[in-house]
């Protein structure tokens, strides 16, 4: 099993290398619209404008973080994996 993991992770590492690379550019890209288009918001006041900008990016951050995560978690085996049985008993 250890022999298969390891084959497994070595064909996957190259896909989820690319892949988190490409997150990384998306992610780029949409902190760069960002900041361009909150630099056309002449109507705000400059710190409206920067807790505007503040709030925006940490939750593009927090977005691809998640997700970054959930990828990397998606595509990588355990090294012992497990089963987890729940059941749930209820009365009438």
């Amino acid at each position: 099993m250890h022999n298969k993991r390891e084959q497994f992770n070595e064909a996957m590492s190259p896909r989820l290398d690319n892949y988190l690379n490409e997150l990384i550019q998306l992610q780029e890209k949409k902190e760069a619209y960002l900041n361009k288009e909150l630099t056309e918001k002449a109507f705000m006041s400059n710190e409206a404008r920067k807790q505007l900008k503040e709030k925006e990016l940490r939750k593009v951050n927090e977005l691809f973080q998640h997700y970054t995560k959930w990828y990397e978690d998606s595509m990588q085996t355990e090294d012992k994996p497990y089963l987890r049985i729940v059941c749930v008993v209820t009365g009438c």
